[in-house]
């Protein structure tokens, strides 16, 4: 795929950090020996673990949506190695080296996996790289107009030149990150192409204001299979939004994180089922109890799940999931009525006459109770 040179060179550089805050969830700690700058607040898990782009970006980038998503789970953001106000390094800065340095620092913090990474343009990358190196410690990725390694033209080496010139003055860490990927770059991004595809739910949200021609055709040609593939997935291309789409339509990166911190309950429930079983299914729906916000665990998601079981004639694993309904929602009429209605399919009518029953006296109104205690009761035991 060609594409405008343009593309490349805005990816790399544009930063465009937002000012920095004096929140006292920022501090600076000591991990190995160098200083790092963080930013942690909320509590619950998995933790949503922010990487930033190229060209100096620093945790302030973060700064519009960090509070938002600290009132979700616990909320981890940095400044890369000489980046902000953290100590530089003198390794290579590799996608490898920066995904190590990121988890030394996670581990020194406590902040235990799984983690939802969100990476924006480079950071894209770079998480990509973590998944790569620890793929156990991911639960969920989020890409925010990452970069992608579909950005070459003929046109190499002028690119290359124009991007040397616009971070002449650069600080020595985007330098030495610019080193790294001039090498990238050279030789077709292969330890990018290398990296595997991530096995994780992810969202992807793709910017088009003031947007190079063609990136985000890139962006979605090298993402978009992946996500089209998955039924625990998504992406949003965006009219309203430019290269930081966490600035300028935050509610949709943090709608995004919230969608992966808490998948559709009724998808995760149906897939469990059907990947591993009812008794999974039935320990799931119990963990998104306690996990969950309780708008979203109502009556009417297990009732749901157990009708499409009845559908598929799967009538012992709709009586399971229609018997926890009444036990999690024990005041709702309408799910002793599904109860009879499971146990009226599978034969058993004195369940089925009790739950029915149980049902027409909580809600008098209920008209299907009452035709099918009549039914059942004009049948000889």
């Amino acid at each position: 795929m060609k594409i405008h040179r343009a593309l490349f060179l805005l990816v790399l550089v544009g930063s465009q950090a937002v000012a920095q805050t004096t929140d006292p969830t920022i501090s600076t700690v000591n991990v190995d020996g160098r200083k790092v700058r963080i930013r942690v607040a909320g509590t619950g898990s998995p933790a949503v673990v922010f990487e930033s782009g190229f060209g100096g970006d620093t945790l302030d980038a973060w700064a519009p949506i960090f509070s938002g998503v600290a009132r979700l789970t616990r909320t981890f953001a940095y400044d890369r190695a000489g980046m902000g106000q953290s100590d530089a390094v003198t390794t290579e800065r590799s996608y490898k080296a920066i995904a190590s340095e990121l988890r030394a620092v996670l581990q020194h913090e406590k902040i235990a996996p799984p983690y939802i990474l969100v990476g924006h343009s480079y950071g894209g990358a770079l998480v990509r790289a973590y998944y790569a190196l620890y793929p156990a410690e991911v639960s969920a990725i989020v890409f925010v107009d990452p970069v992608t390694e579909q950005m070459l033209n003929e046109d190499q080496a002028h690119m290359i030149a124009v991007q040397e010139a616009m971070i002449g003055n650069a600080p020595q860490a985007v330098q030495a990150e610019w080193a790294f990927l001039k090498k990238e770059a050279v030789d077709g991004f292969p330890l990018l192409r290398a990296m595997p595809k991530p096995n994780v739910p992810m969202t992807l949200l793709v910017a088009r204001v003031n947007r190079p021609n063609g990136w985000a055709r890139a962006v979605l040609a090298q993402y978009g299979p992946w996500i089209e593939e998955r039924d625990d997935s998504s992406m949003i291309v965006s009219a309203n939004s430019s290269h930081y789409i966490q600035r300028d339509q935050p509610e949709l990166v943090i709608g995004a994180t919230r969608s992966m911190l808490f998948p559709n309950p009724l998808g995760a429930l149906e897939r469990s089922l059907r990947d591993k079983g009812i008794d999974a299914s039935v320990s799931l729906f119990r963990q998104q109890q306690v996990r969950y916000p309780k708008e979203e665990i109502t009556p009417r998601l297990l009732n749901t799940l157990g009708y499409m079981q009845m559908r598929e004639r799967r009538i012992d694993d709709a009586l399971r999931i229609f018997t926890l309904n009444v036990e999690a929602f024990p005041l709702d009429a309408n799910a002793y009525d599904s109860l009879g209605e499971a146990y009226a399919a599978k034969g058993d009518r004195e369940n089925a006459l009790a739950n029915y029953r149980k049902s027409l006296q909580m809600d008098p109104s209920n008209r299907n109770a009452a035709e099918w205690i009549a039914k059942l009761e004009s049948k000889k035991p």
